[in-house]
């Protein structure tokens, strides 16, 4: 270890032969933390590093357990998720394992890392393991660790059990629809209709991951993939701290809210008096949504007319006759609206009445249009509401070989207020969202501007977003601002004692923002000062700054450090 690093500078190390790597890297990316990706070799010489995360199933080589043991020895943090790694020395477990399928996280322990407002976790995979010797913070089923954290010379060990590239893939990606999913026994939901929905493809169970608020019906409470992303995360967090070191990341959305809310209207009647209607509910919030169509669509003036107050098109795409689902009439069908609305770029998508098919053929078909983002997994009956599919972040799919979607998917929580959500379960939404600092996306109907009970709800229910400084985000705006986020690349490094964060993006980035934990005291661009802040987050206080990023060239930013910068000058 470099003794006067201040970076906590993070290397990854993802399992080569791991069929669910990719949805770790795609899980960091989301985080927004600096990171650098490091290959097996790396492990000989970790001293520029001062957090290892090593992801999924794997085992190291004997040289390299060796080497990072001592790593860890000298002041090093490894945090390992999925398996050990041949690492159980280090974390204190023992050697034998257990291989875990589904499986139930509980909090055995107060810590930083277990997530707040969380009573429990299910997740799908991972390495079941008893304690040897680390501290239990979270245990699964009949004594085994779920979360182990040891201390090791002047470093930490950190032993997340679950694997949670797997669990990704099996809650967000769900499975392949092509029949009926059984439902619950309870008649909460009629998912046995005959009709194919993204619903019938949750892996989550309607008898065990549902919750109920008074006597409404029962809803998906728990965003289980954004909470082990958020453990994940906390582990990182703490590493730092115990380490007295910085971390820098993006924040997940624009001027620093701490969630948004997406509304989106699925358009059937083309009635534009009720568009008109809501419209007016939405300019005294200081509202827009998005209005999906199918063809023909509006007329031009209203589509004109929409823009001119915020609005946004998209696609409804019509799946009902016989043909059903081929690329070549999706293409066709956004082409329509396209042209209809004089949106040659139009962002999002969604199939009519949430249908969906197989597992990723949407985001095969819908990559062929200039679309970026899919708004197609959630529930729609009573019962289904709620983190149908893990989450409430937006996510790049992994397909089934392997590579990223282009396609930018937004998951809903919230279908039809006041009929399949009621307003208790709404309101809890809003809440357990807004702690995960994710996105909630209402989907609801223009005819419910003539009805009182669901026009009181989706307004009581976008009040309350509002009232928690909730921004109302469209679909471009999302795709556009994860591209920019995702893009930014920060090096931590340090010139003649002077802690320096490099960050390069392709294109010009305006008012990004960024974060720096403590023991940051100050941040500037090229010596001018900046925008900032200081924040709470996962225990830590950070350092907010907005700045413009220049494209091509290095837009180095001044890091102080309080009174270590006072001693070195």
């Amino acid at each position: 270890m470099k003794e006067h690093s201040r970076w906590a500078r993070i290397g990854l190390l993802v399992a080569q032969d791991d069929r669910y790597g990719a949805h770790y890297q795609e899980a960091i990316e989301r985080t927004g933390l600096a990171y650098e990706t490091l290959e097996d070799r790396s492990l000989m010489d970790l001293s520029s590093h001062g957090v290892l995360l090593l992801c999924g199933h794997a085992q190291l080589k004997h040289g390299h357990v060796e080497a990072v043991a001592q790593w860890v020895q000298e002041g090093g943090c490894v945090i390992c998720s999925g398996s050990t790694w041949g690492l159980e020395s280090v974390l204190g477990l023992d050697p034998k394992s257990q291989a875990a399928s589904t499986a139930t996280l509980t909090q055995t322990a107060e810590s930083p890392i277990w997530p707040d407002d969380c009573e429990r976790v299910r997740f799908m995979g991972g390495s079941l393991h008893t304690a040897n010797g680390c501290e239990v913070l979270a245990s699964v089923g009949n004594g085994f660790v779920g979360i182990g954290r040891r201390r090791v010379g002047r470093g930490w060990a950190y032993w997340l059990a679950p694997h949670l590239g797997q669990t990704a893939a099996m809650m967000q990606g769900g499975r392949s629809v092509e029949s009926d999913s059984p439902g619950p026994s309870d008649d909460s939901a009629n998912t046995m209709d005959g009709d194919l929905r993204a619903e019938d493809g949750t892996n989550l169970s309607f008898e065990h991951d549902r919750h109920t608020v008074g006597d409404e019906h029962p809803y998906f409470d728990s965003p289980y993939v954004d909470l082990l992303r958020e453990m994940w995360l906390r582990a990182v967090v703490q590493s730092a701290k115990d380490t007295g070191r910085a971390l820098a990341m993006m924040w997940y959305w624009p001027n620093f809210s701490p969630a948004t809310v997406m509304l989106t209207f699925e358009c059937t009647s083309l009635d534009p008096d009720q568009v008109y209607g809501m419209d007016r509910m939405l300019q005294m919030m200081q509202g827009y949504a998005t209005w999906l169509t199918g063809p023909p669509g509006y007329g031009n003036d209203i589509y004109r007319w929409m823009k001119q107050r915020g609005h946004e098109p998209g696609l409804l795409f019509v799946t009902e006759d016989p043909s059903g689902w081929h690329e070549g009439k999706l293409k066709i069908q956004y082409q329509v609206i396209s042209r209809s609305s004089s949106t040659m770029d139009m962002a999002a998508i969604r199939p009519m009445s949430g249908r969906w098919y197989r597992l990723d053929e949407m985001y095969t078909m819908a990559e062929e249009t200039a679309a970026k983002v899919s708004l197609s997994k959630g529930g729609r009956q009573p019962g289904t509401s709620g983190y149908l599919f893990g989450t409430c972040h937006p996510y790049y799919p992994i397909k089934q070989n392997g590579a990223s979607s282009r396609i930018l998917e937004v998951p809903y929580q919230i279908c039809d207020p006041g009929k399949s959500c009621q307003d208790g379960t709404a309101a809890r939404l809003v809440q357990q969202t807004l702690v995960r600092n994710g996105c909630l996306q209402i989907v609801s109907r223009p005819e419910a501007v003539a009805e009182p009970v669901a026009f009181s709800s989706l307004r009581k229910v976008l009040t309350q977003c509002k009232m928690n400084r909730m921004e109302f985000v469209l679909p471009s705006e999302i795709a556009e601002y994860e591209r920019l986020r995702r893009n930014v690349r920060l090096a931590q490094i340090e010139q003649n004692g002077q802690p320096i964060l490099r960050i390069s993006t392709p294109t010009r980035f305006e008012k990004a923002c960024l974060m720096i934990s403590e023991p940051a005291t100050d941040a500037g661009k090229h010596g001018m000062p900046s925008h900032q802040g200081v924040r709470e987050y996962l225990g830590l206080r950070w350092l907010s700054v907005v700045l413009d990023l220049d494209a091509k060239s290095p837009n180095d930013v001044r890091v102080s450090f309080g009174a270590q910068d006072e001693q070195a000058a």
